[in-house]
């Protein structure tokens, strides 16, 4: 495993959880100037790198599981074509340095839990924090010209309206 990698390696052998924009890359990984990975709960997927689904400017594309692909590389994406994390099953498997569960999903620390993550949301290039579940039947998120909106108990109304 490269050294410079291992130091991005939380003591419990998992990738940490990052904001802001990507700086470097690493086996397709984007990591921001935190050191962390920068992912995106909410963003559709804009581009791919080395099979790795992103957004605009490249933060991963993340999701809830199950995995229902594997790309090359160990990583699995769930049916929607993100990239899989899981904050607390079992490291089966370091491919490159880069650890992952048996069923495939990238193994993640420092995320609220899966579904939960940290993105630019108002697209000023500076990080956000949104703590919403974005997984299936959980809170919708739609982002308009003037604001993004959540509904979190599922009326259709938007409970939360943050300007852009």
């Amino acid at each position: 495993m490269s050294a410079i990698f291992q130091g991005l390696l939380a003591a419990n052998g998992r990738i940490f959880g990052g904001a802001g924009n990507p700086t470097s890359y690493f086996r397709g990984l984007q990591f921001g100037v935190d050191g962390g990975i920068t992912n995106t709960p909410v963003a559709g997927i804009h581009h791919y790198i080395a099979g790795i689904p992103c957004a605009e400017p490249g933060n991963i594309c993340i999701g809830a599981g199950p995995v229902v692909q594997v790309i090359p590389g160990g990583a699995g994406l769930n049916a929607a074509g993100r990239l899989v994390v899981d904050n607390a099953g079992a490291i089966a498997i370091y491919h490159q340095g880069v650890p992952f569960t048996a069923a495939g999903a990238l193994c993640v620390t420092g995320f609220a839990a899966v579904g939960f993550g940290l993105t630019d949301l108002d697209g000023d290039a500076k990080p956000d924090t949104l703590l919403l579940d974005t997984t299936p039947g959980g809170p919708d998120v739609t982002i308009d010209a003037d604001s993004i909106n959540v509904d979190i108990d599922g009326d259709g109304q938007a409970d939360v309206v943050i300007p852009r």
